[in-house]
């Protein structure tokens, strides 16, 4: 154990982690087609999950954006940021199956009511160079907007790793690292300037947050929980439990994430 890990032993005594203004950048909500989430991923159940543990802001994309509908699956989120300002940091996700014409008036509809970070997936079954991101990567790069991108290492993740060579200004967070090829994880966020990695998993490999941390500037790693589908508490235990030093472990939960999504977290201080 680290001498200065006094954040564990608060852990132990299950004391929650209001004062690290912890942010959760990987978040979902509402009911999802194939298999079951407690309490219909509603917003109520996240917060109190988010108050127990002492999370600030979730980041938030609706399932129903990535699956049938973009626009009303943005709308939802557009409600949950103005009935929780002090909770909900909205993601607009982004569906390559819209038009050019969609997508971009999507973009500047949500950026205009408060929208500072872009979501993609592949469940829309389209690789992350098809022509309809690129609307979305320009808004990003023009903005300087994050962009939450759902990877499984090499497969897709290497085609990200180009998208944020192109648009040097869109800051790219490779989602699930550690899930595949974690070596390719480590080198994306080494050598791109704007490419940032997030420890959402399941089930991952053994001290894979140690190994990130050994490899990758703690400023460039995210925690995250993908509730609901995930256990808050289960993915933020992982950090809090990991043999790192506390420095690392509140940027991994909160300074990493608190930078990354700057624009979003001013707008909802100013308006909350």
């Amino acid at each position: 154990m680290f001498e200065d890990d006094s954040i564990l032993e608060r852990a132990k005594a299950f004391e929650p982690f209001h004062d690290l203004e912890i942010i959760d950048p990987h978040c979902h909500v509402g009911p999802w087609y194939n298999f079951h989430v407690q309490r219909r991923g509603s917003i109520e159940s996240m917060i109190e999950a988010m108050d127990r543990v002492g999370v600030r802001y979730a980041c938030i994309t609706a399932f129903r954006a990535i699956g049938p509908d973009m626009q009303q699956g943005n709308d939802e989120v557009a409600d949950l940021a103005k009935r929780y300002p002090d909770r909900v940091l909205p993601y607009c996700t982004i569906s390559p199956n819209y038009s050019d014409k969609d997508i971009q008036k999507e973009l500047e509809r949500t950026y205009a009511s408060g929208f500072r970070a872009i979501k993609f997936h592949d469940f829309h079954g389209r690789t992350y160079d098809s022509s309809p991101y690129h609307i979305a990567y320009e808004f990003a790069n023009h903005y300087r907007l994050p962009i939450l991108v759902h990877t499984w290492g090499t497969s897709n993740g290497s085609v990200l790793a180009l998208m944020c060579e192109k648009y040097p200004q869109a800051n790219m967070l490779f989602a699930h690292a550690g899930s595949a090829n974690r070596e390719a994880y480590a080198q994306w966020a080494n050598d791109l300037p704007n490419a940032y990695i997030d420890l959402v998993f399941s089930a991952q490999p053994y001290r894979n947050v140690e190994y990130f941390v050994a490899k990758v500037p703690a400023e460039k790693i995210l925690f995250g929980s993908d509730m609901p589908f995930l256990s808050l508490a289960q993915q933020i235990g992982k950090v809090l439990y990991a043999r790192i030093s506390d420095d690392a472990k509140r940027k991994l939960l909160s300074g990493s994430a608190r930078q990354l999504f700057s624009q979003a977290i001013e707008l909802a201080e100013a308006t909350s």
